[in-house]
């Protein structure tokens, strides 16, 4: 459904967090950007974040996981994740997320490593500007090939989850593509594709024990 990042700037606009000096500035960068469609607009758009300390903005981002995130992901991908940690496989996030929410949602459900979309950093505030890859589309599939050398990874034997129709090279890398609650776009290549597709609920599920509690230590392969 709606990713993180879009219901963690509401989250940190009731918190006082974030204010006009963040808010214009960003709503004017989209604006300007139209060609690269208003998605890719917001996803590249980081100056939500500009001139807002790191350290504050990441102790929101836990409070953000744990008291609101974690009712919003869907139990059957939290069953898929948990069947994978139990059979021993190593758990990756790569997402274009900011480090800050990739590493509290990895954290919550115990993944080995994350790989995320790292934002410049000042003094210890924000710039609003990306320091690394911004991993969507293309950038993403470049992430798996880096994860493939520093895991030695067989990525025939992997499985890959995702929702978007952008992630289609991504899935494509894997010997078990999942595509999770898809867009129609994903859908219709899936199906056409004989991919696995796990529907999510349009409500907030309740999530599964194992997952709701805090996380044991990383399962390691």
């Amino acid at each position: 459904g709606t990713s993180a990042e879009r219901r963690f700037l509401p989250f940190l606009l009731r918190r006082g967090v974030l204010g006009p000096r963040q808010i214009i500035p960003a709503l004017s960068r989209a604006m300007l950007t139209p060609c690269m469609g208003l998605n890719a607009a917001f996803r590249r758009n980081k100056l939500w974040y500009a001139g807002l300390s790191e350290t504050v903005v990441s102790r929101h981002a836990c409070d953000f996981v744990d008291e609101v995130l974690v009712d919003f992901l869907a139990e059957p991908v939290l069953e898929v994740i948990t069947g994978l940690r139990e059979e021993g496989h190593a758990l990756i996030l790569l997402t274009g997320a900011p480090s800050f929410l990739a590493r509290e949602v990895a954290r919550r459900l115990a993944f080995d490593d994350v790989v995320s979309t790292e934002l410049e950093v000042r003094d210890g505030r924000f710039t609003g500007r990306l320091a690394g890859p911004h991993y969507f589309r293309d950038e993403k599939v470049h992430g798996v090939n880096d994860l493939v050398q520093r895991h030695e990874l067989d990525l025939a034997e992997c499985v890959g989850l995702a929702d978007h129709p952008a992630d289609i090279p991504f899935l494509s890398c894997f010997g078990r593509p999942i595509a999770v609650h898809p867009r129609p776009a994903l859908r219709r290549h899936a199906s056409r594709r004989g991919w696995e597709v796990i529907d999510g609920r349009s409500e907030p599920p309740a999530t599964p024990a194992s997952l709701r509690s805090e996380p044991t230590s990383p399962v390691r392969r």
